[in-house]
């Protein structure tokens, strides 16, 4: 779907180029459809800037722009879901700027060691309370979906048709923060165990099922908005990482990547 790696880093290269030629951080949050641009371009940089191992290249000032922006817009508009929802997505790509540059500095002999055991604990923090800190009307339980039309799939690994996995209706929005949040805190935790060199937990492989649950219950959902395995994707693919290497499952995440790339 991104092509290769060259055709991937050029096409980063050229919207870095353009959005810094045209816009500064303070300019780029002007209106809602720049500040959608900035959104798109930050989590392209992150991206790109973990598959690499090495720093995204955008500062983050540009970032905590961004955040400050909706971060106002949701104390102007206090019933406003919308911005609801692009204050959490902004505060996440920040907490994703933050990791991603303290562990590629670290690797590249940028900051000490005492300075990276002081950052590290505060940054845990940041990224193990992502979750908690979503806004109670953003996980509103009413919404949750009850009913999915379907039957499970012997060869699936979850099962998408259970009562209760994703939200529906006004907090579909929610299910896509759901695994943003996931991506970052899987991120992390690939990130701290190279960097200690230990192994990870057991508990990300239950998070990393949940995950899984929740993309393939968003497939099956019969309101879900055209786009939506591509957008959902992104996120949720790194927790394949986490996931036993059994047959069935190795299998079932072929087909589920080829789904992906057939939509792409």
């Amino acid at each position: 779907m991104l092509g290769d790696w060259v055709n991937l880093m050029g096409h980063q290269k050229a919207a870095f180029d353009m959005l810094t030629k045209l816009y500064t951080p303070q300019s780029i949050t002007q209106s809602d459809f720049l500040l959608k641009v900035s959104l798109w371009y930050i989590r392209f940089d992150l991206f790109v800037g973990f598959q690499s191992g090495g720093e995204s290249v955008l500062s983050r000032d540009w970032l905590q722009a961004v955040h400050e922006c909706y971060a106002q817009k949701v104390r102007d508009n206090p019933d406003d879901l919308g911005v609801k929802y692009e204050e959490r997505f902004a505060y996440s790509r920040l907490v994703a700027k933050d990791s991603n540059d303290l562990f590629a500095r670290t690797q590249k002999g940028l900051i000490t060691p005492d300075d990276f055991a002081k950052q590290l604990p505060i940054l845990k923090e940041k990224v193990e309370t992502l979750h908690a800190n979503i806004p109670a009307e953003l996980l509103d339980p009413r919404h949750k979906v009850k009913y999915m039309p379907g039957e499970a799939d012997p060869n699936d690994i979850v099962n998408p048709f259970e009562p209760d996995v994703i939200w529906g209706g006004p907090l579909f929005t929610s299910n896509f923060l759901m695994l943003d949040m996931w991506g970052i805190v899987f991120m992390f935790n690939i990130s701290e165990a190279m960097a200690l060199r230990k192994p990870f937990s057991p508990t990300l492989t239950r998070e990393a099922y949940r995950a899984v649950q929740v993309f393939e219950a968003m497939c099956a959902y019969p309101d879900a908005p055209k786009g939506m395995l591509l957008e959902a994707q992104v996120s949720f693919a790194i927790a394949f990482l986490f996931l036993p290497k059994d047959q069935k499952t190795t299998q079932w995440c072929r087909r589920t990547f080829a789904k992906v790339e057939a939509s792409g």
